[in-house]
Order: structure tokens, then sequence, then C-alpha cells
């Protein structure tokens, strides 16, 4: 089992392929064997997720503060959807603070 938690507010975070292998040295200082994975997630509002709950201020709030979904995200190896799928992404999403977190 993998567990996965992506902020989708990451704006100032360099995340280019050299600044990854950078950042992915520092987890493995013992230079144990490390696996990297690439693969695309699609969120699809609609189609891979649903609403379970939300606050009464939600539909009010440009950032949906206070919405709670379930997501079921296909993941492909390629960035189009049509792409080989590899498995599903699956979890809760919050809305807090304006931002976005997958847990």
């Amino acid at each position: 089992m993998i567990s996965i938690a992506i902020t989708t507010c990451n704006c100032a975070i360099d995340q280019s392929p050299k600044a990854v292998r950078k950042w992915a040295k520092t987890l493995n200082p013992a230079n144990q064997k490390l696996t990297k994975l690439h693969f695309f997630c699609h969120h699809l509002h609609g189609a891979t997720a649903t609403t379970i709950a939300k606050a009464t201020c939600t539909d009010a709030s440009p950032t949906f503060f206070g919405l709670l979904d379930t997501r079921d995200d296909p993941l492909t190896l390629g960035p189009e959807e049509s792409s080989e799928r590899l498995g599903y992404a699956q979890g809760s999403q919050p809305r807090v603070l304006g931002g976005n977190l997958l847990i």
C-alpha cells in the first residue's frame, strides 16, 4: 500500500527533474535502494470525485472552504487520459485554508 499526500498549492517549489533528483537524495542518506515512480494523476471533478460534506459557507467561498470530497482519480503512464492506466489514486480531499490536500 502506498500513501501519498499532495498539496496542489505548491507554486514556489522547484519541481524540475533536477530539483526532484536532488530532493530525493535527501530522503535516502544511507544509499538504500530507491525506486522512482513517474505517473500522471487525472482529477475529473464529477467523474472521479464525489462530495460527501460541505459547510454552509462553501458555496460562497472562492476556495471551496469546508468541502470534503472522495477521489478515485486514474493514474496513467502519460499525460493523456487515454494513455495506459496504471491504477487509481483514492482518498479524501478536504478543502481548508484556501488550499487542497489529498489524503
